[in-house]
């Protein structure tokens, strides 16, 4: 019996050690799945944030490819000429648009102590739209714009004409740095006129400068030959900065006249291309640390239900930045919100048609949370945008090729007369190299060339570095529309004539060219900008900068 027993007593203690070993072995798998897990549940956000700036990206690029008319003619960064002049217009910057280089220029951006400005002029040149009918709003695509930068005008270039041949309305032309326009061209607005001209330092790409209509109008520099640009102004268009909205009142023309603006956007950072920016900045000074994102939109209608709250994408409104301090929508007041009336243009504010639900009564932000409530003012139903900036630093870079090039001759030191109407101060010059012993036509893109004047092509002119080479064009796609020549079949020594419409080709990031399919080139009818690159960036979870991309084309 007592043997029994202890013998019963060790069987059940054997029990017990092996469901020990079976819980410790347990453990040890339950580690492992959670070791497999815990990286899985941590990648979740940042899905979830790259899926959200994906569509982000996608809506923007969904808008240009249903109106690829109505796209800018190019997104460019520019300064004012003149801070204390308005009407001075815009000088253009070389911009490393599309390749794997940041896009901060240092000598613009860089204070005295090292650190990274906030702040990155952007010029949006050419944006189209619908005049909307008196009293109501067209919002500009690319957010609220600066005070006093607003141009609206037709979009149809004059056409220039040598001096003394401008008898014909819509032409104009340029003796020195006057410019004379044809009879009854214009109409009261004024004028708006884009050159390039030469100066100590080099080549000065001015855009949008200001210019009466009453006699002669004299430019601000004296332009290089067939570099200008004119625009007539639209009456009645009147501008209103903290919407960004641009209101049809007396004298406007007809609604639904396709009309063209540029304006500055208000100052943000565009995020750039941190790849190169890490190896060329210290880590300090990398642009996820300056706390001023863009000013995203998000357009919706004043809800019917009580209370009419509306829910905002892309995480919460930015409240306080990493010193602590407010982070302003603009220059024009403190909110960190703020929703348009799309009819009318009519501002909403927190405490003013937006109720303040911050997170206390003092940092008087509205939607923290990512949640806008209105308080009544607008009607149910209203169409509002609303502008906000995002905690995650989150921006939207549009990188959009220039809708037209024009050719300039270095022999002659001009652009080529009547082969762009469009903005010139984006270019290319042609180099002609025999291949298999055929000629090619490689097209080069460039700014003017450099402090002496145009300067007569040679290879070294424009190969490794030299002085005509920029980077405003490389990444960009191309169409090119041409002719060549072929020889006859029916007719010996005799040639035929083949056109070329649309060939597609990339602006090498190294080279800054490209060479058309098709030797013995008799003409080039013109040469388009089609890419259209759209950037959504945000901080992950972890701090670390990242972004989505959405490339497409718009043909025009």
């Amino acid at each position: 019996m007592i043997g029994r027993t202890l013998r019963g007593h060790h069987s059940r203690g054997m029990s017990l050690v092996e469901i020990l070993v079976t819980i410790f072995v347990l453990a040890i798998g339950l580690l492992a799945v959670v070791r497999v897990l815990i990286p899985g549940l941590a990648a979740l956000p940042r899905a979830e944030d790259r899926s959200k700036g994906s569509v982000l990206a996608q809506d923007i690029a969904r808008t240009v490819e249903s109106r690829p008319e109505y796209r800018a003619d190019s997104i460019e960064h520019a300064v004012r000429v003149d801070a204390n002049a308005p009407n001075s217009g815009w000088v253009l910057h070389q911009d490393i648009s599309m390749g794997s280089v940041d896009q901060i220029s240092p000598t613009l951006t860089l204070a005295a102590d090292g650190q990274l400005s906030p702040l990155y002029p952007s010029l949006v040149i050419g944006e189209r739209f619908d005049t909307p009918l008196s009293g109501q709003v067209y919002l500009v695509n690319g957010g609220p714009y600066v005070t006093g930068s607003l141009r609206v005008y037709y979009p149809e270039p004059l056409r220039q004409v040598e001096p003394g041949f401008e008898n014909q309305p819509g032409t104009f032309s340029v003796s020195d740095s006057i410019i004379t326009v044809g009879p009854g061209t214009g109409g009261g607005a004024g004028f708006m006129a884009s050159f390039s001209a030469l100066d100590a330092s080099g080549v000065v790409n001015v855009v949008g400068e200001v210019l009466p209509e009453p006699g002669d109008m004299v430019l601000s520099a004296m332009p290089i030959p067939y570099s200008v640009t004119l625009y007539v102004l639209a009456h009645g268009m009147s501008d209103m900065p903290p919407a960004g909205a641009i209101r049809a009142g007396g004298g406007a023309p007809p609604a639904g006249t396709i009309l063209a603006c540029a304006y500055e956007l208000q100052p943000h950072i565009r995020t750039g291309f941190d790849e190169a920016m890490l190896t060329r900045f210290p880590r300090r000074q990398e642009l996820r640390n300056v706390p001023v994102p863009d000013i995203l939109c998000y357009d919706t209608s004043v809800p019917f239900n009580d209370p009419q709250t509306i829910m905002l994408p892309f995480r919460s409104v930015a409240g306080i930045n990493q010193d602590g301090a407010a982070i302003p929508l603009d220059e024009n007041g403190p909110e960190n919100i703020r929703v348009v009336n799309k009819v009318n243009g009519d501002v909403y504010t927190p405490g003013s048609g937006i109720v303040d639900d911050g997170r206390d009564d003092t940092d008087g932000v509205a939607g923290t949370n990512g949640f806008v409530t209105f308080d009544g003012t607008p009607p149910p139903g209203t169409p509002v945008r609303v502008y906000y900036r995002v905690a995650g630093n989150w921006s939207v870079e549009r990188h959009v090729a220039p809708a037209e090039y024009s050719r300039f001759d270095p022999n002659v030191g001009a652009f080529v007369p009547n082969e762009s109407q469009g903005l010139k101060q984006n270019w290319y010059t042609t180099w002609i190299e025999e291949v298999g012993g055929e000629p090619y036509t490689t097209l080069i893109f460039h700014n003017l060339p450099g402090p002496t004047g145009p300067i007569v092509a040679t290879e070294a002119d424009f190969w490794n570095g030299g002085p005509l080479l920029n980077t405003r064009s490389d990444g960009h796609r191309v169409a090119v529309d041409y002719r060549y020549a072929i020889d006859d079949p029916n007719l010996p020594g005799g040639q035929l004539i083949e056109r070329v419409t649309g060939e597609t080709h990339l602006v090498d990031f190294s080279t800054h060219a490209f060479t058309l399919n098709h030797p013995r080139v008799v003409q080039i009818d013109g040469v388009r900008g089609i890419s259209y690159k759209v950037r959504a960036c945000f901080d992950d979870n972890t701090g670390r900068r990242s972004r989505v991309d959405v490339d497409t084309l718009a043909m025009r």
